[in-house]
């Protein structure tokens, strides 16, 4: 049973009521649901009813009624009938203002007389007229996935043309050990003319080219004015949307669909013989969470000079407390090895007062800690 989603407030967004209803046998029978005020809409036996406005619902007899947002997906209440909603936490992605590419958010990388310019709001990712042009653009940071809620990419996507032979663009979420070269995502392809929706697991790609998706409709024809597309994801599916319409669902059952589900933001344009400048403009593009930041935190106490790796995956570190920091340095590393990017260093020198360091900083590879001396450090993180 799916999340629910919910994009408006509850007196406005029964968009649909899936009316299910059996005996007590199990057979399916007949019910009435009757919508009072604006409008007043009254439907026999198992129908969907849309209403608009600020309805009242009626049910007579037993029956299970089911809101649903535009893109089919239904909303679920607890035990005690509460209606589940998902805080929604942007992860990365920030906006195109000015004509600088912010690096602490964006990374751009070109060959061959490819561009990637930010202007007017938005970003041009080009591939420029030469026949090996290749533009790349993807966030500096990765989305974290935590188990349990689901993910979702965003972005506000204005192709230059609607196909190009010999030109091949991608938007949507990736990962690669050495960006840009990605290995493990998920995203929407223009190769030439052809549209798809993608997967991508250690390198190979599973490609469903239009006119054989599972969605509202099997087929979808590219333009070249602004389009909403979203990439929602968790451990067992992946549903591509454009402008609030379902075009294909990818289920993992057998086996998952990504090698790695911390992704980045990642966009491309590239030509493998065309002499066209293509480009893929994006007026906005993030990845966010349905759910809470963070997650029931841990820690781990430690009281020599040692090495100590706490976690081989991505989280936040929250607190850092110091018990005896008198000339006990400290050094904190994003990796699951005491090397590559510091989170911080602390060197309490001769102080002899305990320490307490709220930090609240998210790591992406790994948390691991040196410490020299004897401090009793304790790090909460999750």
């Amino acid at each position: 049973m799916s999340a629910i989603l919910l994009k408006k407030s509850l007196t406005d967004s029964l968009n649909e009521l899936e009316v299910p209803t059996f005996t007590e046998s199990g057979t399916r029978r007949s019910q009435d649901v009757s919508v009072t005020n604006t409008p007043s809409v009254t439907v026999s036996g198992t129908a969907t009813v849309s209403v608009s406005n600020t309805p009242s619902v009626t049910v007579s007899g037993t029956a299970d009624v089911r809101l649903k947002d535009p893109i089919g997906f239904a909303g679920t209440n607890t035990q005690f009938g509460e209606v589940k909603v998902a805080k929604i936490v942007r992860q990365v992605g920030a906006q195109f203002s000015g004509s600088t590419i912010d690096p602490s958010f964006w990374v751009a990388t070109v060959a061959n007389s490819a561009t990637v310019v930010q202007q007017n709001n938005d970003v041009d990712v080009s591939s420029g007229t030469n026949t090996a042009g290749s533009a790349r653009f993807h966030s500096a940071r990765r989305a974290r996935y935590i188990s349990g809620v689901s993910n979702g990419y965003r972005a506000v996507v204005h192709l230059s043309d609607t196909g190009v032979t010999g030109n091949t663009r991608k938007w949507g979420i990736g990962f690669g050990a050495s960006m840009p070269t990605i290995t493990d995502g998920a995203y929407f392809k223009l190769s030439g003319t052809t549209f798809s929706v993608c997967t991508l697991k250690g390198g190979v790609e599973t490609a469903v080219d239009s006119g054989s998706f599972n969605g509202t409709s099997t087929t979808y024809t590219p333009v070249n004015t602004a389009i909403t597309c979203e990439i929602f994801y968790a451990q067992s599916s992946v549903v591509f949307v454009i402008n609030n319409v379902r075009i294909h669902t990818v289920t993992a059952a057998s086996s998952v669909w990504t090698n790695v589900i911390d992704l980045h933001v990642y966009t491309d344009s590239i030509n493998s013989g065309s002499t066209t400048n293509c480009a893929v403009t994006l007026r906005a593009a993030a990845i966010r969470r349905f759910g809470e930041e963070t997650s029931h935190p841990t820690f781990r106490n430690i009281t020599t000079a040692t090495t100590t790796i706490l976690k081989y995956s991505s989280g936040t570190l929250q607190t850092i407390l110091i018990g005896n920091p008198t000339n006990n340095a400290i050094t904190i590393y994003d990796n699951t090895a005491a090397s590559g990017t510091i989170i911080t260093i602390i060197n309490p020198g001769a102080i002899a007062t305990p320490l307490c360091f709220n930090l609240n900083v998210p790591f992406q590879n790994g948390l691991t800690v040196v410490t020299a001396g004897t401090p009793n450090l304790t790090l909460i993180y999750e």
